[in-house]
């Protein structure tokens, strides 16, 4: 309250600044009250006393600018900063330099919260000339950041700057995310140790550069997590579609045993003793329960092709899923995979034509020697 009556002294005044004292000339009095004020805070220099002074009454005040920071009255940017750098002692000021000095603020509340983030990752800080000096480390480096900065430093934040400080400050300060904190600790760390930038004025030069270094650093992690999963993805699915088509090898292998005892036990059931009665009831019997053994495999062969179908459609949905980028680690992958369906599907072709070649054959046989 008391700053912005005295901020109307300065806006109806005639301002000059010279050796620490700011004059305020040809001031019309509008109230006393901010006036005690001062006189009692030690802010006046000349011999002005509030009880001799008439409202409306036209004076010349010289104020000790040191006194007027007590109350959040700053003449400079650099003044600011000496009695702020690392946090605010007054709710409400005014920087006389700057005007509203909105966008000096924001850049100076960037670097305090580059400061903050500092500190929270520091094995140990301490003050030095009251100076924040913070020891951090990880298992290659041990570096000492001084944190001291002046109002240079803070007007020189420019908007790229401002984007870096912000995001390295969020990100360090983030317990949601630790993988990333920890990258970003551990490059800030490096960026240091590598350039000597133990000041924090030196960092802030360079601090796009650190970003950058950041975010690349992350890219990089995030790039070999997303490769591992899609490897230990591709590897999970390889193995499931090999079990299955396994599987239907195994089921296979269990039934299709019985065609050659099938075909043993036709054979030694048929009565070829005498060419031309070849033809009889006990042989046509025979063949005809070959056929019938013929039919009942086939239905089973079929429904193993079908099961191979499906998974060849399944794997084929799979590898369409990924972009033309994975395409060399799918085939190495599924290699194994596809080699297996392919001899899978020759094998069932390949017991198919034998199924019915033997039946047909005997049949043909049977026949053919009622003529010879």
């Amino acid at each position: 309250m008391m700053l912005t009556e005295f901020i109307k002294i300065v806006e109806n005044s005639s301002i000059r600044i010279e050796n620490g004292t700011l004059f305020c000339d040809n001031w019309v009095v509008t109230g006393k009250e901010v006036l005690q004020y001062l006189y009692d805070h030690g802010c006046i220099e000349n011999n002005i006393f509030p009880d001799d002074v008439n409202i409306g009454e036209n004076i010349n005040l010289e104020l000790t600018i040191a006194k007027l920071c007590d109350f959040g009255f700053y003449d400079t940017y650099e003044t600011f900063i000496s009695k702020n750098k690392y946090e605010l002692h007054t709710d409400t000021y005014r920087i006389y330099e700057g005007g509203s000095g909105t966008q000096f603020i924001k850049q100076y509340d960037a670097i305090k919260a580059f400061i903050a983030s500092i500190k929270s990752i520091a094995k140990h800080w301490f003050v030095d000339v009251g100076v924040i000096n913070a020891v951090i480390s990880n298992e290659k480096h041990s570096v000492i950041i001084c944190c001291d900065y002046n109002h240079e430093d803070v007007l020189n934040i420019n908007e790229g700057r401002f984007g870096a400080l912000s995001n390295i400050s969020s990100t360090i300060l983030n317990e949601d995310n630790k993988e990333k904190k920890n990258l970003f600790v551990n490059e800030l760390i490096d960026f240091v140790h590598s350039k000597s930038a133990t000041k924090l004025s030196k960092i802030l030069e360079c601090i796009e550069e650190l970003q950058k270094n950041c975010e690349d650093a992350y890219a990089f992690y995030i790039s070999g997590f997303s490769s591992h999963k899609l490897k230990f993805e591709i590897n999970t699915k390889a193995i499931e579609y090999t079990s299955k088509i396994q599987t239907v090898i195994n089921e296979a292998q269990t039934k299709l045993i019985a065609i050659p005892s099938a075909f043993v036990l036709a054979a030694l059931a048929m009565d070829i003793k005498n060419n031309r009665l070849l033809l009889n009831t006990k042989n046509i019997v025979t063949i005809l329960s070959l056929f019938i053994f013929a039919i009942l495999i086939q239905l089973f062969l079929s429904n193993q092709k079908s099961i191979l179908k499906m998974i060849k459609a399944d794997v084929d949905d799979f590898k369409d899923g990924f972009d033309q980028t994975k395409i060399e680690l799918l085939s190495q992958k599924f290699e194994c995979v596809d080699t297996s369906l392919k001899k899978q599907q020759k094998r069932l072709c390949a017991i198919t034509f034998i199924l019915w070649t033997i039946p047909s054959v005997c049949c043909l046989y049977l026949i053919l020697s009622q003529f010879v």
